[in-house]
């Protein structure tokens, strides 16, 4: 068969019954929520969604098609089942077994969403900035080691803005598929971790090779991979990836705590309560500018919580300023010095005002 526009017409046949089978998956689908709905049962069931995709991508090879792009399609049609179902996705620091995750799960605990990992903090806010997430969540400062650079950095960059913040306590484990703590020859961890569990390193394991890797979760990940090795990792992360814990809450410091980001394209809605907003703003660099600027804070009798510096990319020696404070943009006090703080500010940015998670 040589004629293109036959050959066209069968391949509109063909994208017909794609969209019909489609559309029948869904309707099948919605009923299997409303079963469960009617008896109780949680909506997602994640052990059900990896044998669909071990199917489907069973059959692809058997079609001789490549297996991941199989995968990717049906990534696009289970997001959008699930979006018809009222549902939406949350994008966090992963992958799976992180901190970042127990904290969306934790903020997020009564909300109809689904939880997607990104590889970094910057893929977190790219996928909120073009609409793949309704929100993210990011780490953005630990109570032992200060602030995380990359979430300040993008939060300077970004349009996105603060509508929450959630607090996690931080429990660290050695965790291995080897039976005795002897024969760790490596340990994988993020540089924040690691600094945490300094002491234990030194005492216990002085002699293994420390590997920095993106997050606690990516740490496990390996470490199931790698003969005679082990994470500084979470236990839901252990868990996660298969590990046995062989010392737990090895961390310098027991009151360790990490605070976590709720990011949206849209700013929050009034809210009644205590609040705190974080902005950033950048002087003109001269002597006193920086005292100008915070004395509007003391003038409307505004708490400040947070303030530091943070280098402006491409012009050296020179710095915005983040800082924290208690009360909402919405309040007459906290309106009142930003309207000053315009005035005396090269650039001023509100990143968001949120309600305060206590530890």
């Amino acid at each position: 068969m040589n004629n293109i526009e036959e050959l066209r017409k069968m391949v509109d046949r063909v994208d017909e019954k794609i969209v019909d089978a489609i559309a029948e998956r869904i309707r099948l689908v919605k009923e299997i929520h409303r079963v469960k709905k009617s008896r109780g049962l949680a909506v997602v069931d994640e052990d059900r969604e990896r044998k669909v995709y071990e199917h489907v991508s069973k059959r692809a090879i058997e079609k001789g098609l490549d297996p991941v792009v199989v995968e990717r399609v049906y990534d696009a049609i289970i997001d959008y089942d699930r979006r018809m179902q009222g549902f939406f996705r949350v994008g966090y620091l992963g992958p799976r077994g992180s901190f970042t995750m127990e904290a969306a799960e934790k903020y997020f605990a009564t909300k109809q969403c689904v939880l997607q990992p990104y590889p970094t903090i910057r893929s977190v806010f790219k996928s909120v900035e073009e609409g793949e997430a309704e929100y993210g969540v990011v780490p953005v400062e630990n109570s032992l080691e200060g602030s995380v650079s990359e979430t300040l950095d993008c939060l300077a960059s970004s349009s996105l803005s603060i509508v929450g913040e959630e607090v996690i306590k931080i429990s660290l484990h050695l965790s291995s598929r080897e039976r005795r703590i002897e024969d760790v020859k490596t340990i994988f961890s993020n540089p924040h971790a690691l600094a945490q569990v300094r002491k234990f390193i030194d005492k216990v394991l002085p002699e293994a090779k420390i590997r920095e890797v993106s997050s606690t979760s990516q740490a496990a990940y390996m470490a199931a991979r790698t003969k005679f090795s082990a994470a500084i990792c979470s236990q839901a992360a252990a868990r996660e990836y298969g590990l046995r814990i062989l010392a737990r809450n090895i961390q310098d410091e027991q009151e360790n705590y990490t605070r976590f980001l709720i990011l949206s394209k849209k700013p929050v809605e009034k809210f009644k309560g205590e609040a705190r907003t974080m902005i950033m703003m950048t002087l003109e660099h001269k002597p006193g500018s920086l005292y100008k600027a915070l004395g509007a804070f003391a003038k409307n009798g505004i708490n400040l919580t947070r303030i530091e510096s943070r280098p402006v990319k491409g012009k050296p020696w020179e710095y915005r300023f983040l800082v924290e404070f208690e009360g909402a943009t919405w309040s007459k006090s906290v309106s009142s010095a930003l309207r000053e703080l315009e005035r005396n500010t090269v650039e001023l940015k509100v990143l968001g005002s949120y309600k305060h998670a206590s530890v």
